[in-house]
């Protein structure tokens, strides 16, 4: 807020500086670096929190981080031949350095059940790696034999079972 005038306003990062000018009355505000910030969301942001895509977004973006080429698919669902209800739902779906992958999004309480849903997608999909992500905080000592269970069924069909961990606010 403007000390001269009063006109309370938004600065994008970008152009935040030690000083910066009032859009109001044109003055020069100095911005203290010791200055608690508060910050506002895009709108794209904001939708992906209220639409709870968030974790989605981190997901496809970390793994194009890590890639050398990458192409995706928005999340979908899945239909068994002749049915009209949903079988499965795709979070993560994306060619990364050639290779297919589908992933599982979860931003709750893991359970067992989250291994086997992944699992059954993995095998109707068929891709070279399936990747469970989850909140760190959520992976524990009683998931680490649903975890191995899984993984050697899909390595029988020659797919790869991940887990990555992801940051949720």
């Amino acid at each position: 807020t403007c000390r001269r005038c009063g006109l309370p306003n938004w600065h994008p990062f970008p152009l935040l500086k030690e000083t910066i000018t009032c859009p109001g009355c044109d003055s020069e505000i100095v911005v203290p670096f010791n200055q608690a910030l508060s910050v506002e969301l895009n709108s794209l942001a904001r939708m992906a929190v209220i639409q709870g895509s968030l974790g989605v977004i981190q997901a496809t973006s970390g793994l194009a981080q890590m890639a050398e080429s990458f192409f995706f698919s928005p999340s979908f669902e899945i239909y068994r031949p002749g049915d009209k209800t949903s079988w499965h739902e795709a979070d993560v779906a994306a060619i990364v350095d050639g290779e297919f992958v589908i992933g599982e999004v979860k931003e709750r309480a893991l359970s067992t059940d989250d291994f086997d849903g992944l699992v059954e997608m993995a095998e109707a999909l068929r891709p070279a790696k399936a990747i469970l992500f989850i909140n760190k905080e959520e992976w524990s000592d009683r998931l680490k034999e649903p975890f191995e269970r899984a993984r050697a069924r899909l390595a029988t069909k020659r797919i790869a079972l991940e887990v990555h961990h992801l940051v949720f606010v």
